[in-house]
């Protein structure tokens, strides 16, 4: 919809431009307290963060296969895990994570 209605799409930018910024605001403060690396580009990362849940959930929306999300959740997952730090004494919670929660989209 948004490739035809200007307004929804300007709508639609701001709400998305404004999950990112959310995102790397959380991401700066892990980096800060430590549970995420210091050479992390929290911009970039949150970006990714955005258009990976956004792809996923249409991915599975369409396919309509829970595999799918739960391939997507174990990359992701290992991605996170790849730029975290877990901090002396801090239980490690993602990889304590067996199995993905509900699939959005998927009924």
């Amino acid at each position: 919809m948004s490739a035809i209605d200007p307004v929804f799409r300007k709508k639609l930018q701001r709400v998305l431009e404004s999950w990112i910024e959310e995102t790397q605001r959380y991401l700066r403060k892990a980096q800060v307290e430590g549970y995420l690396r210091q050479g992390v580009d929290v911009k970039q990362v949150a970006r990714f963060v955005v258009m990976s849940e956004e792809g996923s959930a249409a991915v599975v929306k369409n396919l309509r296969d829970r595999d799918v999300y739960r391939a997507f959740y174990e990359g992701f997952r290992h991605f996170l895990e790849s730029i975290s730090i877990r901090p002396e004494g801090v239980p490690s919670q993602l990889s304590e994570l067996k199995s993905p929660p509900s699939a959005p989209h998927s009924r």
